[in-house]
């Protein structure tokens, strides 16, 4: 490609086959350089051959990156076109690991050192953490964070006082989730104000989200062979496995009609906030919360019955039966389970106006019953 000293630009621009690092190979020295420019020959072969190899800075992650002097293209009708034909190390006719994985280790690199790999995963990313439609500011500081490897983090209500996050490397996940979630915007009060601000919640993780902040336990009786979700995707639309492509469940730049497609916001999720995802989820939701995980009354866990009970268990003898685990979450006192549940399932979000109606319905309920978890 080159028959003389050429710029860096000029070597990251032509050459894009690697070579390995001329200086652990006896055969190879040096033969001219620049301030940014190493060129490395071999004595059999005279300068600027195509066994030539220059070593240039790797700007993405500041290692030295070799690339040899040789340009491999594909043309196709009589030479009315051609392309860059990429190159590839593994042997299909005779394969071995270390290849594969090399190869792979390439490409992984290639797409992380990419322009556009910063912007674009971090925007991915910061939708799956609440916020469909990211500032610029936001992506900004995580693309950033993506290209530095570190996230710096300055306490707002103590002056001066710093923490960092990352290895100090290219894509450091560390750095990534740091900038996502400890900027301005992700705590802002003018920013939960925003209307544009949020984003609606995938319905299995809003299923997850329950489970967890109400201690979902496994039954005693339960076999881990004989599972514990059944059809969930069918039932609410999304799950851990089964997306309908290799992409998602739903596209990333799903835009539902109305004021949404007025103001071009996104709402990936919203594509699943169908009639029945919405009866899905709710029946879901309230078969684990009142059956514990099992297929009664459109519930995503098993269907499973030992003919010793009816097929939704005895769940008011605290045994859950038929059931493959339950919720054992238990407030501590009367006077403050709804602060509980606020806190555990809204973030401290729930609006005065719901507060003061789920407090009502518990105070009713507690004094009819006497019970805090029937109350719950």
């Amino acid at each position: 490609v080159f028959d003389g000293l050429p710029t860096k630009a000029e070597v990251i621009d032509e050459l894009h086959i690697g070579a390995f690092d001329p200086t652990e190979n006896g055969d190879y020295a040096l033969w001219d350089q620049s301030d940014d420019v190493k060129v490395y020959t071999m004595s059999t072969k005279g300068a600027y051959a195509k066994e030539t190899i220059f070593q240039v800075v790797n700007e993405y992650n500041g290692e030295f990156l070799y690339l040899k002097n040789v340009r491999s293209d594909v043309s196709v009708c009589n030479g009315a076109f051609k392309f860059r034909s990429p190159p590839a190390f593994y042997n299909v006719a005779n394969p071995d690991l270390v290849s594969a994985n090399q190869e792979m280790e390439a490409y992984l690199q290639s797409v992380i050192n990419h322009d556009s790999a910063p912007p674009f995963t971090c925007k991915s990313l910061i939708k799956l953490f609440g916020s469909s439609n990211p500032s610029p500011d936001h992506v900004l500081r995580c693309s950033q964070a993506f290209k530095s490897g570190t996230f710096l983090f300055s306490d707002p209500e103590e002056l001066g006082a710093t923490l960092s996050f990352g290895s100090g490397k290219r894509s450091s996940m560390q750095a990534i989730l740091a900038a996502i979630v400890l900027p301005p915007e992700s705590y802002s009060p003018s920013v939960v104000m925003d209307p544009a601000s949020g984003g609606v919640q995938d319905p299995f993780e809003k299923v997850l989200h329950v489970m967890r902040s109400m201690k979902l336990t496994r039954s005693l009786h339960h076999r881990r062979s004989d599972g514990l979700l059944n059809g969930v995707v069918s039932k609410i639309g999304s799950g851990s496995y089964g997306p309908k492509d290799q992409f998602s469940f739903y596209p990333p730049d799903f835009v539902p009609v109305g004021t949404f497609l007025e103001a071009g916001l996104t709402s990936p999720p919203g594509e699943l906030a169908t009639l029945n995802g919405i009866h899905g989820l709710s029946n879901a939701l309230y078969s684990l919360l009142r059956f514990g995980l099992s297929a009664c009354t459109g519930g995503i866990g098993i269907y499973w019955s030992r003919n010793l009970y009816a097929t939704c268990g005895n769940y008011g003898d605290g045994r859950y039966t038929n059931t493959a685990a339950y919720l054992s979450y238990s407030p501590r006192e009367a006077s403050n389970v709804v602060d509980d549940l606020a806190l555990l399932l809204t973030s401290n979000r729930l609006s005065p106006e719901n507060r003061h109606i789920i407090e009502t319905q518990v105070t009713l309920s507690y004094d009819a019953k006497g019970s805090i978890s029937e109350a719950v």
